[in-house]
């Protein structure tokens, strides 16, 4: 099977399709699909992902980024996990000035020493 057709496979089964409608998808019956997964190695590794699964996975990687300090990844975590604190305009009806995520920009850059803080 062809690069573009694998990306395809696995494309719809990570927006939530089941293997069912991917044969549909395909114009072919569910009967084949399986056929084709016992021979074909990379058709089953393109179902192998689902739409959860999928979404865990760069969830993980996205967390792992943002707590090494990748400032894009912490924004983005951030502004799509907690909008209502650290989305656009946050913060502004207790009238402070910007957005929440160049809030925690400046304190992650600029830590605060504590008594007890450990070097």
């Amino acid at each position: 099977m062809s690069k573009e057709g694998l990306a395809l496979i696995g494309g719809w089964r990570r927006q939530g399709f089941g293997e069912a409608e991917i044969a549909v998808k395909m114009g072919i019956s569910e009967s084949t699909l399986e056929r084709w997964k016992g021979g074909h190695e990379e058709i089953c590794r393109a179902l192998l992902i689902d739409r959860e699964t999928a979404n865990y996975m760069v969830e993980d990687v996205l967390f792992s980024k943002s707590l090494a300090g990748d400032q894009k990844a912490y924004e983005f975590w951030l502004k799509h996990r907690m909008p209502g604190k650290w989305g656009k305009g946050a913060g502004k009806e207790d009238g402070a000035a910007g957005d929440g995520v160049v809030r925690l920009a400046e304190l992650i850059n600029n830590p605060v020493e504590r008594p007890g803080d450990v070097e």
